[in-house]
């Protein structure tokens, strides 16, 4: 329990962060955070059904768009920024900050391994999202290409 209210104020921060820095730089950080939280309060008071509804109506809304970003900057690609992995000079504590960032899109695999579970195949289900995290990851890894 400890760990999954870490794990939610992290995100909540992470998610927090992005909205005021992105859309409503005039806002303070509290407001976007209790919001999402209180869209969390809600979705689960209700079944599992309300969750996978929600998610299965946005996921159109956010993987068109990066889609078609990363087909559209393609051609921007950078080569200068493709680096060995320790070298140019690399510190271990550079290295391990780049590790923690790296490891937040793992965050996320708590959320659906509550929601597994009560999957009619969940076989199938820690398959699809094995899939989607190396989806995740490359797209990730990819992102540092676009500078």
């Amino acid at each position: 329990m400890f760990l999954f209210i870490i794990l939610t104020g992290l995100e909540l921060r992470q998610f927090g962060e992005v909205v005021i820095g992105a859309l409503l730089p005039k806002t303070p950080i509290i407001i976007p955070m209790m919001i999402m939280a209180f869209i969390c309060l809600i979705v689960s008071l209700h079944s599992v059904n309300i969750f996978a509804y929600i998610h299965f109506f946005y996921i159109g809304f956010t993987v068109a768009p990066i889609l078609f970003i990363l087909v559209a900057s393609i051609s921007e690609i950078d080569w200068v920024y493709i680096q060995p992995l320790l070298g140019n000079e690399t510190t271990w504590s550079g290295f391990m900050n780049g590790a923690i960032v790296v490891t937040k899109i793992m965050l996320n695999f708590f959320v659906i391994s509550i929601v597994i579970p009560f999957m009619r195949q969940p076989e199938k289900a820690i398959l699809a999202s094995l899939i989607s995290w190396g989806i995740v990851t490359i797209l990730f890894i990819s992102s540092m290409f676009f500078r």
